[in-house]
């Protein structure tokens, strides 16, 4: 997952501007959602069990969140933070 900055600090897309911690944050969703097919993928395959797919999505899922955090420190808290077992 990616932390460092791109080049260049703004981004245009259809909606205006987007800064450089937006496009890193955009970056890593898609990762994840690649990152989730293909687990899904290989558990509908049969090369994975249902219980390992959960612990990889899970994994990334964890992974994503820290990288939010780093990115946007002072956003309003996760209510996930408070669910144990995470």
């Amino acid at each position: 997952m990616r932390t460092e900055a791109p080049s260049g600090d703004k981004v245009v897309h259809k909606h205006g501007k987007q800064d450089a911690k937006d496009s890193i944050m955009e970056e890593s969703l898609q990762h994840f959602a690649s990152d989730v097919g293909i687990v899904c993928a290989l558990e509908a395959g049969g090369k994975i069990t249902p219980q390992e797919a959960y612990k990889q999505i899970k994994a990334r899922w964890k992974e994503l969140k820290k990288a939010k955090k780093a990115l946007y420190p002072k956003d309003i808290k996760d209510p996930d933070d408070d669910k144990s077992g995470d």
